[in-house]
């Protein structure tokens, strides 16, 4: 049996209106997943860490000068 051009019309808007939705969770997933936030010191809001920003740059040196490691590689230390 043939689909009328207005059933194929209606398939294509399906299938946009279900590839946006799976696109906004799968984007709102990987945003709860991965995103990294910190509270401002003078007012308290909320501060997004972006790769490559001041804040990142800090954060990085930070972890690296106060000994911030694989939880593997502290262990095998210790273990010596």
């Amino acid at each position: 049996m043939e689909s009328t051009y207005e059933e194929a019309c209606a398939r294509a808007q399906g299938y946009k209106r279900g590839f946006s939705e799976g696109h906004k969770q799968g984007y709102r997933k990987g945003v709860a997943e991965h995103k990294i936030t910190y509270r401002c010191s003078v007012c308290n809001g909320e501060l997004v860490l972006k790769p490559g920003e001041n804040d990142h740059i800090a954060m990085k040196k930070m972890m690296s000068d106060t000994g911030w490691g694989h939880s593997s590689c502290h262990n095998a230390k210790k273990a010596r």
